[in-house]
């Protein structure tokens, strides 16, 4: 690549990640909301509710709830997956059923 070519996409590059910076909404988990749609559930069946990014679940998906109780502790400023947050994935609450069910919601602030 000459050298003229390689300043063009290394601009460019740049470009996109100042646009990414300044164009990207914060998205935070919303705790509450989490809170909420699990108490609402519970009658339903439910078996396991997880939070995580969906772009990146594998990564950052955590168990929050599982066996009628909370696995982990849900406040203001905790990271799941090692995050408070994204500004370029969706923080969204997985709930699994007894019959398999899997929704996935939203859940963010």
């Amino acid at each position: 690549m000459e050298t003229d070519q390689w300043f063009i996409v290394r601009e460019e590059k740049y470009k996109w990640i100042e646009n990414l910076k300044t164009n990207s909404i914060m998205k935070y988990y919303d705790y509450d909301k989490a809170k909420s749609i699990i108490k609402e559930n519970k009658s339903k069946g439910l078996i396991e509710a997880s939070l995580g990014m969906q772009e990146d679940w594998f990564w950052t998906a955590e168990t929050i709830w599982e066996n009628g109780k909370y696995v982990r502790v849900l406040k203001e400023n905790s990271e799941i997956g090692g995050i408070k947050g994204s500004n370029w994935a969706t923080p969204v609450l997985e709930l699994i059923f007894p019959d398999e069910t899997k929704i996935t919601l939203n859940c963010y602030k």
